[in-house]
């Protein structure tokens, strides 16, 4: 428990950031803080009795994963018009080849103890890739829609006149992935591998382990990212400039 309190306390101190540079993010940081301790201690009562049931009903508890991930991401994307099913395709598909990529070709064991936790990671990088996606779409579209209307104007489709906004969107979201990936080994020392190591696993095939990870990683969250961004653009842009099709 004492972990805990001294991990909040740390949690503080973006709070105090966000406070002092009136971010108006406070509230909401320290809400999800308590929201994911115990989201983090129901999931770990709920692991013990997962990891015992068939993989049929694992299957199921990481669709039901996908979909709340979906209505995370959706929460930045409201205005987003069909945000949600937006959301659930872009993560659903991105996760789906991912996934399907290590489980069939035997990188990774088919097995509850790791498809669950796998597919929770996968699933929670392409989210925050989504709700990225949702927030500087939205806002870029806004702050440059007299170039967007004067492209319309001039003959251009929905992707053509929005195209040099939708690399912004994506470079956005994809140069923290990136970077995560030239800092392994160097400074980060990923968790994954760490647990292998501990658990007694040679070096070598934990490193290979965690790069296959790291790469399904960055494959979904960029799936999810140009799914949704492209997505987004074309439901936002059509609602907005549809008069000028007409």
């Amino acid at each position: 428990m004492s972990k805990i309190v001294v991990g909040y306390i740390l949690l503080l101190i973006p709070a105090a950031i966000s406070w002092r540079e009136n971010l108006k993010v406070e509230i909401e940081l320290s809400v999800a803080g308590l929201r994911s301790l115990l989201q983090l201690l129901l999931m770990s009562s709920i692991l013990l009795y997962v990891f015992s049931l068939p993989n049929w009903a694992n299957v199921i508890l990481v669709l039901v994963m996908l979909v709340l991930g979906a209505v995370i991401a959706f929460e930045r994307g409201r205005r987003v018009p069909f945000g949600l099913p937006i959301a659930i395709i872009s993560i659903g598909i991105g996760y789906l080849i991912a996934s399907t990529a290590l489980f069939a070709s035997g990188v990774i064991k088919f097995v509850p103890n790791i498809f669950v936790p796998l597919s929770g990671m996968l699933i929670g990088n392409a989210t925050k890739a989504v709700s990225l996606s949702f927030a500087q779409s939205r806002k870029l579209i806004f702050e440059n829609s007299d170039v967007i209307e004067a492209a319309f104007l001039d003959g251009a489709d929905y992707i053509e006149a929005s195209r040099f906004l939708i690399r912004d969107v994506l470079k956005v979201i994809l140069i923290p992935q990136i970077d995560g990936l030239k800092l392994l080994g160097l400074v980060h020392i990923p968790g994954t591998m760490s647990g292998l190591l501990i658990a007694g696993m040679p070096p070598l095939e934990a490193a290979a382990y965690q790069l296959s990870v790291a790469y399904a990683i960055s494959s979904v969250a960029a799936f999810a990212a140009f799914s949704a961004t492209y997505l987004s653009f074309f439901v936002i842009l059509k609602q907005r400039y549809e008069r000028l099709f007409r």
